[in-house]
């Protein structure tokens, strides 16, 4: 198993963002690809089914903006992982309950497996596209530290990092954009009352 070739066309000379991308990513990979393995094996994936997980975490990890990774690449790596391990062990109980895959090697776990109505999923999918709308309204700099913050988990001093300002102006971002948020979707609320 090897590293998904990542970058533009061979014919296109490749942006230095994208070189310095597949540099750390094959570095990542390097070090990570065996202990991801092991990682996944010890929450029930078969032995075939954590290589291509694996394989996952690096093509989800290949869609990152470059500063999000190097803020903290190993916890990236492994956050991602998480993710990956839950969607494939969703995909599977899907897979069972329409009868296109046998039972795996995930043991005698008991998931509920009731999924939301449709009507459910149109409500949240209203619920999250009226927030991202909120957060897009944000001024930008306090929107995307919001965004780091809340959505991306990030900390505080990885945001400041990230951003190149102090911690403190960081903090007051956050505030103010939550305060705007909360009002934001206290408004929407009201108008769909």
């Amino acid at each position: 198993m090897g590293l998904i070739e990542l970058g533009a066309a061979p014919t296109a000379a490749p942006h230095q963002g994208q070189l310095q991308l597949q540099r750390l990513l094959a570095d990542l990979f390097r070090a990570h690809a065996k202990p991801l393995q092991r990682y996944f094996r010890r929450r029930g994936h078969g032995a075939d089914d954590a290589q291509d997980l694996v394989q996952d975490v690096f093509v989800r990890l290949a869609r990152c903006d470059l500063e999000l990774i190097t803020a903290r690449p190993g916890c990236m790596v492994y956050r991602l992982a998480h993710f990956v391990s839950v969607d494939s062990r969703r995909r599977s109980q899907l897979q069972r309950r329409i009868g296109l895959a046998p039972w795996d090697s995930l043991g005698d776990i008991e998931v509920d497996d009731a999924l939301p109505s449709p009507e459910q999923r149109l409500v949240w999918r209203q619920t999250i596209a009226g927030a991202v709308a909120a957060i897009e309204r944000l001024p930008p700099k306090g929107g995307r530290a919001y965004w780091l913050y809340r959505v991306d988990e990030l900390s505080q001093r990885e945001i400041a990092d990230i951003q190149g300002v102090s911690l403190k102006t960081v903090e007051k971002q956050i505030a103010a954009s939550a305060g705007r948020f909360r009002a934001m979707l206290a408004i929407r609320e009201n108008e769909a009352a």
